[in-house]
């Protein structure tokens, strides 16, 4: 039971995930009831130790161990399909590397419930060393998806077009595409949209929820609502990885063409 179910995936990455739950409960308010469901996909006996020493320190933590590392996506419909009851309004979807600066939480909660047009909302993320992440974006292209890979430092004006830098940060305003290390969404909604395609291991999974919640509400950025997210875009230094966001967004566009 709860307001609010926050699901953290977690692949071997204790010490930000502990920092993650810390900042929830440090910047929380008690208007509402939350419930944290950490879902470890490290296959890690090291790290199922420190995660279980974490529920001690927060008995109300669910933790879920996975068999098999199955990917964001599946994670956190994992989370979802077995902690949220028809009575959880709202499902947050946060990255271990995510902290927040203030009751972001509980910021968006109010938002949704005074916007019932908008159907999931996104935080001001902020860089560690300040200034706002370039979390925000129009709708995904072929051409925006090969610039950001292969050319990042040359059709500048074209980038900053898709990453909606000329957009009033300040207020709140629409956003096709919701970079998803921090989201609240309507339960509801993303039971009907079945969660994330699980088809995407990782990368693009959000880009896809996105793309359906906003063929049936919208989404919306809160710059009341604030949080840190050291974003390490891991796949511009791993070739495994690089190889994995590639498979991805071939998937997407197929999807999607």
């Amino acid at each position: 039971m709860g307001d609010v179910l926050i699901s953290i995936v977690n692949y071997r990455s204790f010490g930000k995930t502990e920092k993650a739950v810390e900042s929830i409960y440090d910047r929380s308010t008690e208007k509402y009831s939350k419930r944290i469901v950490i879902v470890d996909n490290s296959v890690d006996k090291e790290e199922a130790e420190k995660l279980v020493g974490l529920k001690a320190r927060f008995p109300e933590i669910e933790l879920v161990f996975s068999e098999n590392n199955d990917g964001f996506g599946k994670g956190h419909n994992l989370a979802f399909n077995r902690f949220c009851d028809p009575d959880t309004k709202f499902f947050v979807i946060l990255n271990p590397d995510v902290v927040l600066e203030n009751d972001a939480v509980g910021i968006m909660k109010a938002y949704l419930e005074e916007h019932p047009e908008c159907a999931m909302t996104i935080p001001r993320l902020l860089k560690p060393e300040g200034g706002m992440q370039k979390a925000y974006r129009r709708e995904l292209t072929v051409r925006d998806m090969f610039i950001r890979s292969f050319t990042p430092h040359l059709f500048k004006k074209r980038s900053a077009y898709h990453t909606m830098q000329d957009m009033d940060y300040s207020q709140p305003f629409k956003v096709p595409f919701a970079q998803g290390s921090f989201l609240m969404i309507r339960s509801e909604i993303y039971r009907e949209l079945g969660g994330f395609d699980d088809r995407f291991f990782l990368y693009l999974e959000d880009a896809d929820l996105c793309r359906r919640v906003n063929m049936v509400s919208e989404i919306n950025y809160v710059p009341a609502a604030k949080a840190v997210h050291v974003w390490e875009k891991a796949s511009g230094k791993n070739l495994k990885l690089f190889m994995i966001h590639l498979g991805s967004m071939i998937k997407y566009f197929r999807k999607w063409s």
